[in-house]
């Protein structure tokens, strides 16, 4: 496969890479398993989502997003007006639309659930113009969380800070980067600053491991059984500890063995998505079709998540089902359903086909977002 960089430092292919695209499809759905299991767990009704299905989606289902984009990321790509004009179209504008949507969206359900529409207006506006990820108490002002689109704006930080390192030494950067972790967990703990800057500066090291894969190209070899029992064991220990944590409060509850374990479930999940490539054709498809379309995917995601009160939902299901321990595994398609759905009204809206969609952009017009 012909790999080219283009000018502003991502990595262009003439095709992609479908395991690729398979471990995006599986974070992806670990994203949602996660955050359907937050509202609707078994720990609180019966019914729920057993809270370990939760606590493993944690332990990796960002890390993996935010290395496989270091891992199409230039190493030496410096600062630019045409980077900041490309991040600013393929992760801020999306996050604006999609805050728009939401605003949008939790006014107009602010009848049915018997809230003020004028107070949620301005609740949601806050939550938008914050950009927090979750309602981190020592944030300079007490403001909703937009959700799980904060990943966009961290991801804007991120490439922002990795640029800007360019010209370090491959061990000075690292360095740099791990020190600049360290600072924005401390830091998190006394104040929480807008827009997912502290989340951002924080998860960049994440890119940088993916950058420092691709050097050594290792997701390609295979792997000796040694070093796989080594990765078992990594990702393991954090999965018994449920030492997932939370990326977007810079929460690392186990230090650097969170993060460990991040790695190491990235490289084992990437492994797997390369035989699922060439021993399941059929179903290798399917997957990358939802890697190809995991910003999508995202976004109405975050959406429906503000939007609709799935604890509530989860609660009536409950009762329906006199509270059988399968009753969290139909909610949770009827949330997949829900997401289908928006993706495919997104689709058919030209103006936020053109935003959500890369590909359908003008032809030439460069795309920096394909491979992530």
């Amino acid at each position: 496969m012909e790999i080219r960089f283009n000018a502003w430092g991502c990595i262009m292919q003439s095709k992609r890479l479908g395991y690729i695209d398979i471990a995006k499809c599986t974070a992806i759905v670990f994203i949602v398993v996660g955050h359907m299991g937050i509202v609707y767990n078994a720990d609180v009704i019966v019914g729920g989502m057993p809270s370990g299905i939760v606590s493993f989606a944690f332990t990796f289902h960002l890390p993996v997003f935010l290395i496989l984009s270091g891992y199409f990321f230039r190493e030496d790509a410096a600062p630019s007006i045409t980077l900041l004009k490309k991040d600013a179209r393929n992760l801020l504008l999306p996050y604006a639309v999609t805050s728009g949507l939401i605003v949008g969206g939790c006014t107009l359900a602010a009848h049915y659930h018997g809230l003020k529409r004028k107070a949620e207006l301005l609740r949601w506006v806050q939550a938008a113009l914050w950009g927090a990820g979750g309602r981190i108490p020592n944030a300079l002002w007490d403001v909703e969380r937009i959700g799980g689109i904060w990943f966009l704006l961290a991801l804007f930080w991120a490439h922002l800070l990795i640029v800007s390192t360019h010209k370090l030494p491959a061990w000075a950067r690292l360095l740099t980067l791990a020190i600049c972790t360290c600072a924005m967990s401390i830091s998190a703990h006394y104040v929480w600053l807008p827009w997912s800057i502290q989340a951002g500066f924080g998860c960049a090291i994440y890119l940088y491991v993916g950058m420092l894969i691709r050097r050594v190209d290792g997701f390609s070899y295979k792997k000796p059984i040694a070093f796989v029992i080594v990765l078992m064991a990594a990702w393991g220990y954090v999965i018994l500890q449920r030492g997932g944590g939370s990326l977007a409060s810079q929460d690392y509850p186990l230090g650097a063995l969170t993060m460990l374990g991040g790695v190491a479930a990235t490289l084992l999940i990437v492994s797997v998505c390369r035989s699922i490539e060439t021993r399941a054709v059929q179903m290798s498809r399917f997957m990358q079709w939802i890697g190809r379309n995991t910003l999508v995917i995202l976004c109405v995601h975050i959406l429906e998540d503000d939007v609709i009160w799935w604890g509530q939902v989860g609660a009536w299901f409950t009762g329906v089902t006199g509270g059988r321990p399968w009753t969290w595994v139909l909610v949770l398609l009827i949330r997949f359903a829900v997401d289908a759905a928006l993706v495919g009204l997104l689709w058919v809206i030209p103006p936020l086909r053109v935003v959500f969609f890369p590909q359908a952009r003008k032809k030439g017009e460069d795309d920096s977002t394909e491979g992530r």
